[in-house]
């Protein structure tokens, strides 16, 4: 059971961060979205060295160059929006990856840390009780077996104190 235990919990983890990295990853692929901006950007911006030089055309005068200024600031303000963006991006991908691997599984794994250290604290005892020969341990074992074991063991072994303390024994996992 212990096993199993351990088994589920491992693939409960495994498929949480197996899930967060993969989110992490889609939401990381946006930053192509920022590099299409900036080249967009980039683009604008050489419209507006463009309109510049076709203001300079006599007839044209100076409306086209106060819009080819406005285009170029429009340019570059794209391309540090975009960059910005990235940043932006990289930092929520981080953080989603790690919010989506972590919440479901730290405090699942904190029960089970707890659990699994109370069972080795258990044992340690009852090696330490049966290898310093403690009167009356046989009579411990079954009266805790009769506490732990399924119910269907114990009528099974009824009164019999020695078959409870060594039930006691295998469930967990030791021999005398």
């Amino acid at each position: 059971m212990r096993l199993l235990v351990d088994v589920a919990l491992v693939g409960w983890v495994v498929a949480w961060v197996v899930l967060g990295v993969q989110v992490g990853r889609e939401v990381r692929g946006l930053t192509e979205l920022s590099d299409t901006v900036v080249l967009a950007g980039d683009a604008i911006e050489q419209t507006g060295d463009l309109l510049e030089q076709v203001g300079r055309i006599p007839f044209l005068g100076q409306p086209v160059g106060d819009l080819a200024d406005r285009i170029r600031e429009t340019g570059r303000s794209a391309q540090r929006d975009a960059a910005a963006t990235r940043s932006d991006v990289e930092d929520l991908s981080v953080l989603l990856a790690l919010s989506i691997a972590l919440i479901p599984t730290v405090p699942l794994a904190a029960l089970w840390l707890g659990l699994r250290l109370r069972w080795r604290r258990e044992r340690v005892a009852v090696r330490r009780a049966l290898a310093a020969g403690v009167p009356g341990v046989d009579g411990l074992l079954a009266e805790r077996g009769r506490q732990t074991l399924p119910l269907d063991e114990v009528l099974s072994l009824g009164d019999d104190e020695e078959a409870l303390a060594e039930a006691e024994l295998r469930r967990l996992g030791l021999r005398r």
